[in-house]
């Protein structure tokens, strides 16, 4: 039988799927391309790519073609164009504020609600903690530790100031999960929740509570602990969520906007 006839999961054959992709304008060919190439190096943020002349006889494209490519990767977050003399497309660094925009289009297109993210943080986090555990990384215990003893600063600091402390120590978590996909994931639904409430005032007696449970994780984390550090951070981030419940009724019915 050939491969293309093979039945997927759920009975559907692969070729029914592949057959429902939309034909790629050149733009796109050439955009992945440049991904490829991009990724196959290893190009290092900073990078400089090659001048758009060159870019044109590589591909064999129109210049239309190639500055649509350059903007497609532009849109993603994988390049910036740098203005003036000299300038042109360079590789930027990944960004889950970027993975986190595009997700807010469809999150907002879909109906999706604030609540619905916050569920799936408290899916993801704990995970990542017991992994985080498990996997004992020599760089996340000393973030760890770092943030730990950065907490009792930001008691009564700004709130820009406490947010800074306590996402570090949860992107310091899902970054030593070992898993990629997870930690771009996590991270970017977090990036979400900063920019729905990261201007909201935190209460002092709130910060002592809420890092107070950080030093906990850590702790379980540091000792490899898995049971522990997953059920410390999932009580963590379910109070978490009550805290908001109560002093912002009707957030967690409130539908994802794109920003």
């Amino acid at each position: 039988m050939d491969s293309q006839d093979t039945q997927a999961d759920g009975g559907r054959p692969l070729m029914a799927t592949r057959q429902r992709r939309r034909t790629t304008k050149i733009a796109e060919m050439v955009a992945r391309e440049i991904l490829h190439d991009i990724a196959d190096r290893e190009l290092a943020p900073g990078t400089k790519l090659p001048h758009e002349v060159e870019m044109v006889e590589k591909f064999d494209v129109a210049r239309a073609s190639l500055r649509e490519a350059l903007r497609i990767l532009e849109i993603y977050g994988l390049i910036r164009i740098k203005p003036g003399p000299g300038g042109g497309p360079v590789v930027a660094e990944i960004d889950s504020t970027d993975l986190a925009q595009s997700l807010t289009f469809y999150l907002h297109a879909s109906g999706a609600t604030f609540g619905e993210v916050m569920q799936a943080r408290l899916a993801i986090e704990p995970l990542m903690a017991r992994q985080a555990a498990e996997r004992a990384d020599a760089g996340l215990h000393a973030a760890l530790r770092e943030g730990v003893d950065q907490a009792e600063d930001v008691i009564e600091g700004t709130d820009g100031e406490y947010l800074a402390v306590a996402t570090g120590f949860h992107d310091a978590i899902t970054s030593a999960s070992g898993n990629k996909v997870l930690d771009l994931l996590a991270r970017s639904l977090k990036e979400i929740y900063v920019d729905r409430v990261g201007d909201v005032i935190y209460r002092p007696a709130e910060r002592q509570k809420l890092l107070q449970d950080h030093e906990l994780v850590a702790d379980a984390i540091l000792s490899g602990d898995g049971d522990k550090a997953e059920a410390l951070m999932r009580d963590h981030m379910v109070e978490y969520v009550e805290i908001f419940e109560q002093r912002f009724p009707g957030l967690m019915d409130e539908t994802i906007d794109w920003f």
